[in-house]
Order: C-alpha cells, then structure tokens, then sequence
C-alpha cells in the first residue's frame, strides 16, 4: 500500500548569497508498505514541495487520494530508521531478479552463481530461501544435462572425424592404387587400418594384389631405368600370355617398345588395350598421349590428356602440357583457359604464369604478359626468360627504360644465345638510326636514338661514344665527357672513346688530362694516327715543342701508308703545326719548308700562309712575307695578329704610312686588348719615322695604358724623344723625372735630360750632366756630332764655346 505523510520544514541556515532565513515549506512524502514475509518493510517512494495556490499564496497539499489513514502514518523518526534496511531489500531484489533473468536465458551457469550469491543474503529475513533452494537445484540439474549432452555430442564429433578420415585416407589409397603407386596405396591403407582396424579384413585380398604389383613393378622399374628394354618386353610378353585382362603389362610393354623404336601400330596396339582393360589408368592415357605428341598427332595427343583429366582433375601439369599442345593448334583461347586452370591448382608455380604470358605476347597483350611475367619472377627471381619476354613487352610499349632494366638482368642470368643477340639486335636497330641521323646533323634525335639504345642494353659502348660524339658536335664537351667516360666503363679497352674524351678536353682547356687520354688511345691501338696528332698539340700548348716535333714527324713518316685513310686536310695541318713547333725550336729554315708543304697540300690554309709570313720576317724576306700575309687576310679570317704582322713587315720596308694602317687595324680587331701595347707602340714608332712628333707621344702615351710589368721601359726614352721633338720640353721632364726615381743612373735617361735643358737654354747644367756622362764613357764626340735630337734642338750646340771647354777638360 502507499501512504502520503504531510509534514513543515524548516532549514536553520541562510542563504549564501542572499541574506535572508530560509521560511517554512510544507512538504510531503510518499511512502511505499510491503509485507515481506514476517514483517512490514516500509520505503519512501518521494518528497516533494507542496503546490502554491495562485490566490491563496499558499501551498496547496491537496493529494488525489490517501490510501490509509493517518493514524496509520509512521512518525518521521521511523520513516528514517527505514531507509537503510530499503536498501537491502532493493539489492536483494536486484539480485533475485538477475538470477532469474539468467535462468530464464538458460545461462545456467550463471544463474547458479547469481542464485548462491542471494541466497547467503537472504537468511530467512525476506521467505525466499526455499525458492532459491529449489532454483539453485534446478540450474545444477540443467548444467549437469548440458554437459551430457555436449559430451555426447564430442563423441558423436570424434566417431565422425574418425570415420571422415579413415574414408579420406581410403580414398587417397585408392587414388594411388589408381595412378599405380602401389607402395604408397600400401601405405595409405595401413594408416587406414590404424584408425578403424577391424577394417582391416576388408581389405586382405587387396593388399595381397597391391604387394604382388609392387614387386612386379619395381622389378620393372629396375630394369627399366638400367635400359634393359628387350628382357622387360620379354618378360611383359610372359606376363601377357598368363594374364591378359593386366592394363600394366600392356602398357609396360608398349613404354619398352616404344624406346626400342618399335613400330608405332604395335606401340598404338598396346596402349590403345591397356586403355580398354582399364579405362581409368590415367598413365596409360598420359603415355599415349605423349606418343601421339612425338608423332605429331596433336589432336589425339590433346583428346588424350583431356581423358586423363576427366578422371583427375587436379593435375596442373596436364593442363598446362595440353595448354601447349593447343597453342600448337593456334587454339590460344583454349590455352589461356587451360593455364588459368593449372594456375588455381598450383599458384606456386613460375612456369605457368611465364608460359600464359608467352601467349599474351603472342597476342600482343602486352600489359597482361607484364603481369604474368612478373608473377614468374616474384616467384623465381632468377628465372631469366621471364625477365627476356618481360622486357620484351616493355620494349613493344616503347618504355625502353623498364625494357634495358629487364634485358640487362636476363643477361646476367645467361640467357640463351638466340634471345641474348635479339636483345642486341634491338639496341643496335636503335644504335643504326641513331648513327643516320648524326650523319644528317640531326642531333637532338640521334641523342634521342642512341639513349633508347643504351637504355634496352645499357652496355652497349658503342651508342655511348655516339651520344658523346653527338654532344660534342653541339659543342656540349662536359656532356660529351660524361658519355665517353660511360663507354669507356663498358670497354676499358675502347680507342674511340678515348680519343673523344681526348679531344673534349682538349677544346675546354685540360691539355695534361687530354695528353693521357690520346695517349692512351695511340698505347691500345698502336699507330692511331689522329691520336698522334692531338697529342702533339697538346704537347705544343704544355710548351714541350721537342716532343711534339717527334710525333709530328712519326706522321710524316707514316704518310705514305697511311695516305688512304686519312684527308689531305690531316697531312696539311700535320705540316703546318710540324712548321710551328720548329719556330718555336728556332729551326726556322726547316719550318719554312714544312710550312710550304702544308701550302702546297692546301692552297686554302690560311694559316700556314700566316706562320710562314712571320718566318719570312725573321729571314728578313720582307717582300715575300707581305705576299704571304696578304694572302692569309685575303683567304680569312683577319685577326689582329696577322694586321700586327702585316704592319711589322711594312714598317721595316719603311713604308710607314700603310705600316700605321695595318697598326690601326690591329687595334681595331683585338678585341682581347692583348696586343694594344705592342700596336700602340709601333704605330706611334711610324708617326716618329714620319716626323709626325705630336702624334708619335700620344700614341706613345697610348701605349703606355697597356704596358705590363713586363714589358721593356724603352718606351718612356721614345715618348720623351717625342716630346722633346714636339718642342714639348715640360712633359718630356715629367717623363724623364719619373723614371729618374727609379732607375737614377739610367744613362739614356740622363742624356734626353742635357737635351732638355739645351731646349730650355739652361747650359751650365746641360754640361754639367754631358761632362758626368763623357767620364763614365756612356756618350762621346762622335755621338754627338751624330745625335740627330740634340743637333735639331740647337744646331749650335756642338760648336759653341762652352761644349768646346768641354772637350778639352774631358781630353786632359
């Protein structure tokens, strides 16, 4: 029953944050009667505030309906006392409920534990210990048949296991029995005697024929393998005449005939009767089959196989040897069909995958005969043929790169001899076009060409020096180095390749690098003659002009043999720089006359006109160096260094004026600066034989711009002559006092300095200095009566009277 208690409360604390004491509530609680057992247990259900009446004010207790009378109603003191005993009640409950859920679900297991748990609660307090006694017994009672019947249940398992197994290795024995495996059918029967041996008597007979076999058959064997075939077929004919209805000595007879040589109707006979006597002897059907194979009689030999394989039809093997066969018969669907098959029963095996994408090559499906191939070779990394035909359909998808990679391992892997020179045969068909269109000038795609070539084999050395060559012709030297070092990796013996790499450094500078590699091209050859050359001009560029003399010559030498081979071009240049080392030997007579030869082989060769100009200088043959000059300008280029030469031979021919054109042009074409000096000066020396002194010092000063430490200090005599000339007394002292601070007794010097101060009218000084010179013998009379300076200055001079007092101290 319920029962609702009406009550005031009071909270004897204040608000925290409001400050003002709490007032009286009414309240009223709700309480819960059970009778349990022997006793009344008595629970408060809720508590709640009273409701406000809008127009009273007040709380309105009114409650729908009171159950009993409040005479009836505990005071608050025993409602209190009640609570914690509630609590009990409510666990036990709980509890109770649980096991009885747990029951209900059939865990009984857990209904056994739950009910025992309540139980030790209980204690006769609540009148349920003879209920849970009664369920306690009854999950005991439901375990215990659980667990009959799942034991009975194992039993019935392990009887049936027993009996699948003793079955399964029946079969396996049987199966063996079949293919003529007679000692392991014995052996899988045994171990089917030792799972259900009362068995055993089934099978007495059997095993009494399968020993019998056994021992024929390895008798057979025997024999068999030690090549004795005559005395097996005499012994299969013995066995024929006792018992003809034996597939086995049927088809023993016809294995023994058939490595005889024996006649194939009699072979078929034999083998077509051991089929018929038993038509699941699956050897007989292979045996066949291979016969029919070796006569060429594909389609039988197919029937055959598929014979076999309808009595076993896991044999991977089977399929793919008719797989074969009917790639034979151009059934390629039938043999994709028959490799899928002996995939899913042996996934294991590179072969299968390897030959299906044979077919896909075939069929030109390149993508699938990657995938295959590639599943061969993650199952046998070395098998080299898988990684031939791999590269093979990489090659056709034109990814020359993935193509080399295979190639070159299926190289290493000894691929045989045909497939190797096919993989050659691509690089080179690549290597030949590459080869045409370098010959075009079209550089870009013969590059193109040769990398493919290197790619599908990339030690193919010879495509390596190609792209080294082509580089070299677009004048790419670094590129053309790294190439000729890569074909040098692959050949360490490859001539070409040397002289190439020679010849790049040659043109970038790195003469003792390049000097090893001709070297070494002219060592591995013997007479490589064009290696000769450039060694000899390197050697000319490290200054060793004696050696490359030798190596010149050695090519004169060899001209007449050799004359064939080589362009006129080679012997004119051989003869020309021959002629330059011995300038530089200073055999000049021998130079001019290799230099004529050159000439005389290549009217054209504008330097070998040049060279032999300059040594018709040092001849002083002036008029047939300008002819040779001339020529050399006319034949072109022009440079500064011909102008420098032209204008040297016409100043010594005293033709000044033309002499300070060819000066003038020598400048004008330098852009280097690096003759300016020496143009400056020798115009400015033409201007002076000219008389043309002003022009003469500015060139002079010109010149000056451009003098290294190196060159002689003459220059600053000749600029002050000129100004002295030019009447232009104070820069001639500007001059004469610099270099007077440095080099104080220069005699030359301290003359130009007497005829400044003749110029200047200072003659006490003037003799002063003149008197110092005569005593140290630096000049003398006869000089002076001669010095065309001092005698323009002041013609006078000589004869005056104080030069005259001069002469006679000097002479006492």
């Amino acid at each position: 029953m319920f029962i609702k208690v009406y009550f005031e409360c009071l909270f004897k604390n204040s608000h925290r944050t409001i400050k003002v004491a709490y007032k009286k509530n009414d309240r009223v609680a709700e309480l819960k009667v059970e009778h349990i057992g022997k006793k009344w247990i008595t629970n408060i259900t809720r508590v709640a505030f009273g409701k406000v009446n809008d127009e009273t004010g007040k709380n309105d207790l009114a409650i729908t309906q009171v159950v009993e009378s409040a005479t009836n109603q505990p005071k608050e003191s025993e409602v209190i006392q009640t609570n914690e005993s509630q609590k009990d009640v409510n666990e036990f409950n709980r509890l109770l409920a649980d096991a009885d859920d747990a029951f209900k679900a059939k865990e009984y297991d857990i209904a056994l534990q739950a009910y025992s748990e309540v139980l030790k609660k209980d204690r006769d307090e609540y009148g349920k210990s003879f209920y849970i006694k009664k369920q306690i017994s009854l999950s005991k009672r439901e375990i215990q048949k659980e667990q009959d019947l799942k034991k009975q249940e194992e039993e019935r398992l392990a009887q049936k296991q027993k009996e699948d197994n003793y079955f399964k290795v029946i079969f396996e024995a049987k199966t063996f029995e079949r293919k003529r495996y007679y000692g392991k059918a014995i052996q899988q029967y045994q171990a089917a005697f030792r799972i259900i041996p009362d068995s055993a008597i089934l099978y007495q007979e059997t095993i009494r024929n399968l020993n019998k076999e056994l021992s024929l058959k390895t008798e057979a064997d025997e024999m068999f393998l030690a090549g004795n075939f005559k005395e097996l077929k005499r012994k299969y004919d013995a066995y024929i005449k006792k018992d003809q209805s034996n597939s086995d000595y049927f088809l023993g007879r016809a294995k023994c005939s058939i490595q005889l040589g024996d006649s194939p109707k009699a072979i078929l006979e034999d083998l077509d009767q051991a089929i018929s006597l038993d038509f699941s002897n699956t050897y007989a059907f292979k045996v066949r089959a291979e016969f029919y194979t070796s006569q060429n009689n594909i389609p039988k030999a197919i029937a055959d196989y598929t014979n076999f394989l309808n009595i076993e039809h896991d044999s991977a093997s089977i399929y793919a040897i008719r797989a074969t066969l009917k790639t034979r018969t151009n059934n390629t669907q039938g043999a994709l069909e028959d490799y899928e098959k002996a995939i899913q029963l042996d996934k294991r095996n590179p072969k299968y995958y390897y030959e299906r994408g044979i077919i896909h090559t075939q069929n030109s499906s390149w993508q699938k005969a990657i995938t295959d191939h590639t599943e061969a070779i993650s199952i046998d990394p070395k098998m080299a043929q898988a990684y031939y035909y791999r590269g093979e359909a990489y090659y056709n998808l034109k990814k020359y790169k993935e193509a080399g990679q295979d190639f070159s391992r299926a190289i290493s892997l000894q691929i045989d001899d045909n497939l190797a020179n096919n993989i050659r045969q691509h690089s080179e068909e690549f290597f030949l076009i590459g080869d045409r269109a370098l010959e075009n000038n079209d550089i870009a795609f013969a590059i193109s060409s040769f990398t493919n070539s290197v790619l599908i084999l990339p030690y193919n050395y010879r495509s390596w020096y190609k792209i080294g060559e082509s580089y070299q012709k677009e004048g790419k030297l670094l590129e053309a180095i790294t190439n000729y070092t890569t074909a040098i990796k692959y050949n360490d013996s490859y001539d070409d390749a040397y002289y190439g790499r020679g010849y790049a450094k040659f043109y970038l500078n790195r003469y003792k690098e390049a000097l090893e590699d001709f070297h070494k091209a002219n060592e591995l050859v013997g007479n490589y003659y064009n290696a000769i050359f450039y060694e000899a001009r390197t050697l000319m560029l490290l200054k060793n002009f004696k050696s490359a003399i030798l190596l010149f010559q050695k090519i004169k030498i060899a001209k007449s043999t050799i004359e064939k081979s080589y362009s006129k071009d080679f012997f004119a240049n051989t003869h020309l720089y021959l002629g330059i080392a011995m300038i530089e030997e200073k055999y000049i007579a021998e130079a001019s006359t290799e230099l004529s030869s050159a000439i005389k082989i290549n009217p054209y060769l504008s330097e070998a006109y040049f060279q032999r100009g300059l040594v018709y200088l040092q001849l002083n043959n002036l008029e047939s160096a300008l002819s040779d000059l001339n020529q050399t300008i006319t034949l072109g280029p022009n440079n500064s260094q011909k102008e420098m030469a032209i204008g040297n031979a016409l100043y010594n021919m005293e033709n000044y004026s033309q002499a300070t054109n060819a000066f003038q042009e020598s400048i004008n074409l330098d852009t280097l600066k690096s003759n300016y000096y020496e143009a400056h000066k020798m115009k400015a020396y033409c201007f002076f034989k000219q008389n043309q002194h002003a022009e003469a010092a500015q060139t002079f000063v010109k010149a000056i711009e451009y003098k290294s430490k190196q060159d002689d200090s003459s220059i600053y005599r000749d600029l002050t002559v000129s100004y002295l000339f030019d009447g232009q007394s104070s820069k001639a002292l500007s001059v004469i006092e610099n270099v007077l601070k440095t080099d104080p007794e220069n005699v030359e010097i301290n003359y130009l300095l007497v005829c400044y101060y003749v110029q200047t009218q200072n003659m006490e000084i003037a003799l002063k200095i003149l008197e110092k010179l005569f005593t140290l013998n630096a000049v003398d009379n006869n000089f002076i009566k001669k010095d065309r300076l001092i005698n323009t200055i002041d013609s006078s001079f000589k004869t005056s009277k104080d030069y005259k007092a001069l002469l006679k101290r000097i002479a006492k």
